[in-house]
């Protein structure tokens, strides 16, 4: 806790009083604020290393903030909520309501904004306020709280740019990652699906410029569609063309090229990547001809030799009590010769 003190705005002739206002400061969640690792990685935050509180006068819903009266910055420490209080002058004998305005910066880059609007009742000496931050560089239009419903797998995620410097986001769910880019878009924004799976998922939106991390935020969807008895989700770590192919226990190869079942089945290639970092998923339902056996997990490179290394994330009876998640290793080096790649065998049930 910080305690800190502000001189008097007020004219010699204004009546005087000061109030401790204390400030909850609450970051997106898994916002990571220790340093990074000397080796860069797109799944790790950059330092945040600084806080700025503004405290200025509430005058009216059309004019929020009137005249600024404390300006206040200190560095940050590791804890994922921060809590300052403030001295800030009161006027005697009425109701003093303010702007609170707290800002987050990575060296000279702001990260995080939020504000708060607290306010002293006469005579009150106390009061506080909760700042839930965002993202400075872009804004997710879906509802932060309770949880967004849905009952498809690939739900649309909306961005807003605020940055034009953003190059492109990350779309994280359970570590099933997909990158998009923000290049050569014809508008302030960019809709892309973002996977849901089980009851409930965090999908974390990061945004970045070239190796420059520019904020996160979440959002938390329930599921509401049917869950899979096997669900495969496979990403990779460059911009190349790798096929998710799954051999079901009725010796069915089901890709890009099959996306389904021929007979009997209910198992489908929900998404394909062709350009990208995926994700590509696969999922599959218990049915009367295919109701146990042996799955292969493939992974498949263009004729072009693509170069690259992901992973297989197998989800066996999703969303329930036992559900279980393996995930599984491929790596394409520039002198392997096969195409195809086995990654994975599970047997079901």
């Amino acid at each position: 806790m910080l305690l800190m003190s502000a001189c008097s705005f007020f004219s010699p002739n204004e009546p005087e009083a000061f109030g401790d206002l204390r400030i909850n400061v609450q970051f997106p969640e898994s916002v990571a604020l220790a340093k990074s690792a000397s080796r860069f990685s797109l799944n790790q935050a950059q330092a945040l290393d600084r806080v700025l509180i503004v405290i200025s006068e509430l005058e009216s819903e059309q004019n929020p903030r009137g005249r600024e009266l404390v300006r206040r910055e200190f560095l940050i420490g590791t804890e994922r909520s921060l809590r300052a209080a403030l001295r800030v002058p009161l006027r005697k004998g009425f109701d003093n309501c303010f702007v609170a305005e707290v800002m987050i910066f990575d060296r000279l880059d702001l990260l995080y904004t939020g504000q708060g609007f607290p306010c002293f009742g006469v005579d009150q000496r106390n009061a506080s306020t909760q700042v839930d931050l965002e993202a400075a560089a872009f804004f997710v239009s879906q509802p932060l709280a309770p949880l967004t419903p849905t009952n498809t797998r690939l739900t649309p995620i909306t961005v807003q740019l605020r940055d034009s410097t953003i190059t492109h986001f990350e779309i994280i769910t359970d570590s099933v990652r997909a990158i998009v880019s923000a290049i050569g878009r014809r508008a302030n924004s960019i809709t892309t699906p973002a996977f849901v799976f089980g009851d409930t998922s965090t999908v974390k939106i990061r945004a970045w410029r070239n190796l420059d991390f520019k904020g996160e935020v979440h959002r938390r969807f329930v599921y509401t569609g049917p869950k899979a008895d096997v669900l495969i989700a496979m990403t990779w770590n460059s911009v190349a063309d790798f096929d998710l192919e799954v051999v079901n226990p009725g010796q069915q190869a089901i890709s890009v090229s099959a996306p389904g079942d021929s007979v009997g089945g209910s198992g489908f290639l929900v998404l394909s990547d062709a350009n990208g970092f995926g994700p590509e998923l696969f999922e599959w339902r218990q049915s009367a001809r295919l109701n146990q056996g042996t799955f292969l997990v493939n992974v498949r490179r263009a004729l072009n030799n693509a170069i690259g290394a992901g992973k297989i994330h197998v989800y066996l009876r999703e969303g329930r009590a036992n559900q279980s998640l393996t995930v599984a290793s491929f790596d394409f080096k520039l002198l392997d010769l096969e195409l195809l790649k086995q990654v994975h065998v599970f047997t079901w049930p």
